[in-house]
């Protein structure tokens, strides 16, 4: 983008991104704040460039989930666009072939521009017709098979690395878990490791069970890396590429492969949410989509909206069908409205279904959530402080003014979906508020008292307002 830019406003545009070196960063703040840059392209932090005289903010793929900052302060791009732009009253561009539900709701048909680029033509398998742990339908095999035949390329979108998602015991029926974290290792064959996809702590493959020392273990669940290694099986002649984070330890090792996937020099590609990320991939003749309700089993209330935007940016990367474009996308649920508003380019079907949900429990955009978490090392010490969270926030509810707090509810606490997490112990509540500022206050004043009475033993206290992330 900033290439493209450079060309039509020569040695007025800045790119800004945490990439860049402590020096060149601040040489580059500098030029933007005293005007000589004057436009700029970047990722989320470049939403805070100094420039001195603000007339358009763009925010490119504003439903992609890595505009919210994970860290304090958590900020998310999307909002810091649209209060920069209020404040220096300039034009507010909010770009995606697929909006986030909060923009669909806000900008309605009167407000928003849409175009369509012609669809490739997208067919579903229904796994449940299959047999039981088939990974490749003969649809999907047959779908790569005509595109390489045609001369064209196939990509296959499945997001999880590794070779499986678990190694299992057969005796004992235990799966191998990270100590720190309490989830099961992923297991990478080619390198005989076991990762946590957390922490990142990493081990050998054992000979035998941890538990239980028998030396039946097996491998559950399937990987990118699975998937490469059946399809070099099944299309030996092909040249296989593989685009995911195991691959790209670095920030240039992934470059270096995001290159060589725009190159085109492969048959079929494999990768995971990365080939959505970086220099875009020249359209190809077939899109597969082995695990397509995968997301859909996550305890996250944007769980289908994810597995839509996941679906769509795999849609994106077939040709039109008018040039032969196809799309095979394999699925348990294949009546799930995330899944059939891809299949059919019904996007209305997957917003107003969302929405009807979201309303019905009380979920943004109807509501206001917060994500409030306490970890700490000790756990009976965690869990009492989450529980006296919940009390002073229920107190602070009851005590606050009449009809202002109608629509506010506390639920949990809770333990946190990853209960323990790089050895800390976790439990979570989440306040819903029909109004943000109510639910805001509650936990202003609530926090401030623990953090007087409860620092005690390492316990550490997290606020999330507008939650993307809920593991």
């Amino acid at each position: 983008m900033a290439r493209q830019a450079r060309q039509r406003w020569p040695d007025q545009v800045a790119l800004f991104h945490s990439g860049l070196s402590p020096a060149v960063r601040t040489e580059v703040w500098r030029e933007m704040q005293s005007g000589r840059l004057r436009i700029v392209v970047g990722t989320r932090s470049a939403i805070f460039a100094p420039l001195p005289s603000l007339g358009l903010v763009c925010v490119d793929q504003e439903d992609d989930a890595s505009l919210k900052e994970e860290q304090e302060p958590r900020y998310h791009a999307r909002d810091v666009a649209r209060m920069r732009a209020a404040q220096h009253r300039a034009r507010l561009i909010l770009g995606s072939s697929h909006p986030s539900l909060e923009t669909w709701q806000d900008c309605g048909e009167s407000r928003a521009l849409t175009w369509q680029p012609p669809a490739p033509h997208i067919e579903v398998v229904d796994m449940r017709r299959q047999p039981y742990g088939t990974l490749l339908s003969t649809g999907l095999v047959d779908g790569i098979r005509a595109a390489l035949d045609a001369g064209s390329r196939a990509v296959l979108f499945l997001n999880r690395k590794g070779f499986s998602t678990a190694l299992l015991c057969r005796d004992c029926g235990q799966a191998l878990r990270c100590p720190d974290c309490t989830v099961a290792f992923t297991y990478f064959r080619k390198a005989a490791t076991l990762a946590c996809r957390y922490c990142g702590l990493s081990r050998a493959l054992p000979d035998v069970c941890p538990a239980c020392q028998a030396a039946r273990l097996e491998p559950v669940g399937s990987g990118t890396e699975r998937l490469e290694e059946m399809l070099r099986r099944q299309f030996p002649g092909a040249v296989l590429t593989r685009l995911d984070r195991e691959r790209a330890r670095t920030p240039a090792k992934a470059e270096a492969l995001r290159q060589e996937a725009a190159a085109g020099r492969w048959d079929i590609l494999i990768g995971t949410q990365m080939l959505f990320q970086g220099s875009p991939l020249p359209p190809v003749g077939f899109v597969g989509v082995p695990q397509a309700d995968d997301g859909l089993h996550v305890a996250d209330f944007r769980a289908a909206e994810r597995t839509y935007h996941a679906l769509r940016d795999a849609a994106d990367l077939a040709l039109p069908a008018a040039s032969g474009g196809r799309v095979v996308v394999q699925s348990h649920m294949p009546d799930h409205h995330a899944i059939a508003a891809v299949a059919g380019g019904l996007p209305a079907l997957f917003y107003e279904q969302e929405m009807i949900f979201r309303q019905a429990l009380g979920y943004p955009p109807s509501a206001h959530l917060i994500s409030l978490r306490v970890s700490g090392q000790e756990a009976e010490r965690v869990q009492q402080a989450a529980k006296r969270w919940a009390r002073l926030l229920l107190a602070a509810i009851a005590a606050g003014v009449p009809g202002r707090h109608a629509q506010t509810t506390v639920l949990g606490p809770v333990p946190a979906s990853h209960a323990q997490l790089r050895g800390r112990h976790r439990w979570q509540l989440l306040v819903k508020a029909g109004q943000a500022d109510a639910g805001r206050e509650a936990v202003k004043t609530t926090l401030e008292k623990l953090e007087r009475t409860d620092r005690k033993g390492g316990l550490k206290f997290e606020v999330d307002v507008d939650p993307v992330e809920m593991l």
